[in-house]
């Protein structure tokens, strides 16, 4: 545990800021953001599920999105005048959702072909946004494409293969026909990534076009027991960043999920990443302490905003830690998503029945947030347990009210469950 010292009155807001000094000093901080704010969107491919055909048993694939579909979509956005967006594909490769080992770049041809891709990857770079392609090596839900079961996945203390077993968030229950899966030992991902990468040169071109995800990077991290190759946590960490390196030194960025702080330092992205306190009764309230201390290096986002329990509040802690707007979707509206398993395993929202919420909160996201992405937050103020005031180094200020009344700050009436935007010195805030 490393201490860092201070005299006198010493407020949280003045610990992010020694937190971030620290970090920038030892390198795990580097240059500032870019001066805009993309749109994130998670946008599934495809699941592949038992089905029968005259009597036979066969596997049936339920096509969730396709690189027309998502065109169709962006074409949405620009007409809005939203142009800066980036994308997240994942289940684009064989198994879909519950996907084999990603050894290598592959695409369903029933999602678009590597020319649609590059097209696709090309027209996002062009408006300022990226396309992010989930290189899905670390969990693995069916042996195959050169992964072995008692070879490359991880081994508990009593050396058998562990499984990773997954929950209906729905019904509460444990989904062990569909959701359990192998963790591949930490000691292959270097090598799983560079097979990736060699792909990609072979059959894509320049991956310098793209932006790699390995979602799981930031958010899981485990341990294997097998006789002669034994890895803690600790070990695991450098192995998971060897590989996070290499994908580094190919791609145009790196995406993340969760918060864990030894991604700093390789990640571009994280998104998933908490806004809201774990609400442990021993907490007298919660405040964005992470996000004051990467906010202007590293970009991040919450949960996808339609999938959490309330978009609304969802928005409004966007708006006091500064995280960028995040969203989960699919665009086939043909698909009945009840009757699938992705219906109770990532939740996404089919793009036409979300556009309007997309279009209207990435609106007034910009009105407040257009000079902001590329500074730091100086100061965080708790008016009230209802009342949220950040500050960034500009002088502009964000106000937040979770509240259910109207309240005032500096003469700055914030309304209901809403924002202000004001300056330090009470004023509604000007260019």
């Amino acid at each position: 545990v490393y201490y860092i010292l201070s005299s006198g009155k010493t407020t949280y807001s003045d610990m992010a800021k020694k937190c971030r000094e620290y970090l920038i000093e030892k390198g795990i901080l580097g240059e500032r953001n870019k001066a805009y704010s993309p749109l994130y969107m998670d946008v599934t491919g495809y699941e592949t599920v038992d089905s029968s055909f005259m009597g036979i048993s066969v596997d049936k694939e339920i096509i969730f999105s396709d690189i027309k579909g998502e065109n169709k979509a962006l074409d949405t956005l620009n007409k809005s005048g939203i142009n800066d967006v980036s994308i997240r594909l994942r289940a684009y490769s064989d198994g879909g959702i519950f996907s084999k080992a990603q050894n290598g770049l592959d695409i369903n041809s029933e999602i678009g072909s590597l020319e649609d891709l590059n097209t696709l990857a090309n027209r996002l770079k062009d408006n300022g946004g990226r396309l992010y392609l989930e290189n899905s090596i670390s969990t693995v839900f069916e042996a195959g494409n050169g992964f072995k079961k008692m070879t490359h996945a991880v081994r508990g203390l009593k050396k058998t293969v562990v499984k990773g077993i997954d929950y209906d968030l729905v019904a509460g229950t444990v989904q062990e026909a569909n959701f359990s899966y192998l963790m591949t030992s930490p000691v292959f991902f270097k090598s799983l990534t560079e097979n990736f990468i060699n792909s990609f040169d072979k059959k894509s071109g320049p991956t310098s076009v793209y932006g790699y995800s390995r979602s799981d990077y930031g958010s899981k991290l485990w341990s294997d027991f097998k006789v002669g190759r034994q890895v803690d946590r600790c070990i695991s960490i450098k192995l998971a960043d060897n590989a996070i390196k290499t994908a580094k030194d190919k791609f145009a960025s790196v995406m993340t999920d969760g918060s864990n702080s030894y991604v700093l330092k390789n990640s571009d992205v994280i998104l998933n990443m908490p806004l809201g306190s774990s609400k442990f009764s021993s907490e007298s309230y919660a405040i964005p302490f992470y996000q004051m201390v990467i906010h202007g290096y590293t970009d991040f986002a919450g949960p996808a905003m339609n999938i959490s329990q309330d978009g609304k509040t969802s928005f409004l802690q966007s708006l006091e830690s500064g995280a960028a707007l995040y969203f989960s979707v699919y665009t086939n509206k043909d698909v009945f998503l009840k009757e699938t398993s992705i219906g109770s395993f990532t939740y996404p929202t089919c793009f036409d029945d979300l556009k309007d919420t997309i279009i209207d909160y990435r609106k007034q996201f910009s009105n407040v947030f257009g000079d902001l992405y590329d500074k730091t937050i100086t100061e965080h103020i708790r008016v009230t347990d209802k009342v949220r005031v950040t500050v960034y180094e500009n002088g502009k200020a964000i106000a937040v009210n979770y509240g259910n009344e109207d309240a005032v700050y500096n003469g700055v009436t914030i309304p209901k469950n809403g924002y202000a935007v004001i300056s330090e010195g009470g004023e509604n805030y000007e260019k």
